[in-house]
């Protein structure tokens, strides 16, 4: 019987089916000796971390937290490779030696993430001024990113200040100490395809600087706002030989710089996966930007060679411990709010990290609802149940809402009327109103049904729906966040978005408290009491304000 080898080498003077065939046998041996060339692999409970070690490419492969030095991988996918030096859009992890690697690797084994979090922070605090919330969740973050493809859910860091806040400082710290880290400005959505690839998830991490427009940017706003967790790729069809169609990932965590936030109506759903850390100027004790480019300075290079020492330290820790189970915990917070946190905190489970990163979170939660409770929407919501507690009724003309609204004299709202703009309205804490914005407000977001008699235009308003909706600006301000359920936030089943679950308070009860809290304070400035099934109690939690001291 004649074989593949006896008719690629024979004498090609035979028909022009028998040449197509020899050729296509040919093209088929090409493809299956193809090499695929990538930054990570895993599979089957083996780690695979593409490094450079004297400048050539080798894997290190963890297999159960044994580490091995291999040139290739035979895997169920193929051949796989690990990057060349010059294929890289991030900066490659590199040892001078396979020696360094082994040194590495021992002197990791007697690591924690207590150990890691401690030389972290003083690593971000020698580079960014600023304070104890802002360094703890930063070095905690950079930890995280190295098991972000374990836990499958992110939250994203945005640094906000003007010019000369150091607020892109914080990227360029995360460029060098974050998992496999890409930090470019205008990044376009084919960058992001290209960087994240479609072969695992979480292959890295991406910074964005100059993040001020990204709110204009409809298609990479879909990828950061279904970036955030796994098991949503986005599809692309290329044509370049054919029609193929490629499952692209988006899922890694991401870190933005800007002068402001994107837009709150344009990127809500982005803003809302986003923890926003204001950026001031400061005097941080080193220049990041002259460490990474110490020509020839010696306390430079010395400072380099500890960035990148514990750059290295954290990739062998993920080898170390990848294969490690990670338990699941029980947090007291919900929907929102948990998403944020609820992954960093399990990473931290049972450390002495924990101790410092909860006080922490809980301010940042306190401050969160306290801007939610000072909103118009806030507001509108204590405004609508005061006119139902005096009229006895839950339908309205749009005419008395408004008067109610904006007088001048007995109106909820401080303020005063602009003549040329009758429909208008200049609040005090609001700024410019209008009825048709008031009127929106209220059917969108509070759920009230348009009415008219012929005559007169008004709104409907359904009393449950109004209270599960109401039920996230009824926040106790004072949280204290934990893995406890009997800790005050559990009690009282609160969230950012609480709206989605059923009420278990009275409504009546609710009622009352809101309508005294709003006559007591026009902005809707509670007094710390919760109501836990209809009863008041004063809430007993950390002060905010003393989370930073720890």
């Amino acid at each position: 019987m004649t074989g593949i080898g006896d008719l690629i080498n024979k004498d090609l003077s035979g028909s022009s089916k028998q040449l197509e065939s020899i050729r296509n046998v040919k093209q088929s041996l090409t493809i299956k000796q193809e090499r695929k060339y990538i930054q990570k692999y895993s599979w089957d409970g083996i780690l695979a971390e593409a490094v450079l070690i004297d400048n050539v490419p080798y894997f290190l492969v963890s297999n159960k937290g044994e580490i091995s030095i291999e040139t290739e991988l035979n895997t169920p996918s193929g051949i796989m490779k690990p990057l060349e030096a010059n294929s890289y859009l991030n900066r490659p992890y590199s040892f001078n030696s396979k020696k360094q690697v082994q040194e590495c690797i021992e002197r990791t084994k007697n690591e924690s993430l207590d150990t890691l979090f401690k030389k972290v922070k003083s690593i971000w605090s020698k580079y960014i001024d600023a304070d104890n919330f802002h360094l703890s969740i930063c070095a905690a973050d950079t930890i995280f990113t190295f098991f972000q493809d374990r836990m499958g859910l992110i939250h994203y860091l945005f640094f906000v200040g003007n010019n000369g806040s150091g607020k892109s400082n914080n990227l360029k710290v995360f460029q060098i100490l974050a998992y496999r880290n890409m930090t470019s400005t205008d990044i376009t959505p084919a960058n992001i395809y290209q960087f994240l690839g479609s072969d695992e998830e979480g292959i890295g991490t991406i910074c964005e600087d100059e993040a001020d427009t990204i709110d204009n940017d409809l298609e990479k706003m879909k990828i950061y706002k279904n970036g955030y967790t796994t098991g949503s790729p986005v599809f692309r069809t290329d044509t370049s030989f054919g029609r193929k169609q490629h499952r692209m990932y988006t899922f890694c965590f991401k870190a933005f710089a800007g002068e402001r936030l994107p837009d709150s109506l344009k990127a809500k759903g982005l803003n809302q996966r986003i923890i926003e850390i204001q950026c001031v100027y400061g005097f941080p004790k080193y220049d990041i930007s002259e460490v990474v480019n110490p020509a020839g300075d010696n306390e430079l290079q010395e400072l380099l060679d500890e960035l990148i020492n514990v750059r290295n330290t954290l990739l062998i820790y993920r080898l170390l411990h990848f294969h490690e189970n990670i338990p699941d915990i029980e947090l007291n917070l919900q929907n929102r709010e948990k998403q944020l946190f609820k992954s960093i905190i399990r990473l931290f489970q049972n450390t002495d990290t924990l101790a410092e990163l909860l006080p922490v979170v809980s301010k940042y939660v306190s401050q969160k609802r306290e801007q939610n409770a000072d909103s118009f929407n806030a507001f509108l919501y204590g405004f609508v149940k005061h006119l139902m507690k005096k009229y006895g009724v839950l339908q309205f003309d749009s005419a008395v809402i408004w008067a109610e609204l904006t007088d001048e004299y007995s109106g909820a709202l401080p303020g005063k009327s602009l003549p040329h703009k009758p429909m208008s309205y200049e609040s005090e804490q609001f700024g410019t109103i209008s009825l048709k914005s008031v009127i929106e407000t209220l059917q969108q977001v509070f759920g009230a049904k348009p009415t008219s008699d012929g005559k007169k235009r008004g709104l409907l308003f359904d009393k449950d729906k109004l209270e599960r909706i109401g039920s996230i600006y009824e926040l106790s301000f004072e949280v204290r966040v934990g893995t406890e359920l009997t800790d005050i936030t559990g009690l009282t089943d609160v969230g950012l978005d609480r709206h989605q679950k059923s009420a278990d308070l009275n409504p009546d009860d609710i009622s009352e408290e809101v309508e005294k809290n709003f006559y007591a304070n026009r902005n809707l400035g509670y007094d710390k009491i919760i109501l836990h099934n209809g009863i008041r109690s004063q809430a007993s939690s950390i002060n905010p304000s003393n989370a930073s001291n720890v």
